[in-house]
């Protein structure tokens, strides 16, 4: 019987190393694509196109939330994270540019839903 405690715990053990590896890696992916700004983004997505796999990190404002009108998912449209201090008085001239130059400083992100949807689960 102690055998197989014994198994078990050397087996949960090894998972420990395997976890903070798997750690170490996010922090390094984590930190390698980190942005703060729209242009940012933009420059590296234009510049890099990256595949799909490839993970981005930001810290940005939530400007607008917003349902697609094909109910098939959600725009979020975020503006950079260090005007944070002076949010409302950056959306105040933001709301007054032409839809062209307000573009050129927000980052659309658009989440799609599952394909298969379950019915009973509520959506945002």
């Amino acid at each position: 019987m102690r055998a197989g405690i014994d198994d078990a715990e050397t087996a949960a053990a090894e998972l420990l190393p395997e976890a903070d590896a798997e750690l170490n890696d996010q922090a390094t992916v984590e930190a390698t694509n980190f942005f703060v700004s729209a242009k940012e983004v933009r420059e590296f997505v234009k510049g890099e196109v990256p595949a799909a796999a490839v993970f981005i990190s930001v810290i940005m404002c939530v400007l607008t939330v917003e349902r697609l009108v094909n109910n098939r998912g959600t725009r979020v449209t975020l503006v950079d994270g260090f005007v944070q201090p002076h949010f409302k008085a950056y959306c105040r001239r933001l709301e007054k540019m032409d839809p062209f130059r307000r573009d050129t400083l927000v980052l659309q992100v658009t989440v799609w839903d599952p394909k298969i949807r379950s019915h009973g689960r509520p959506r945002f």
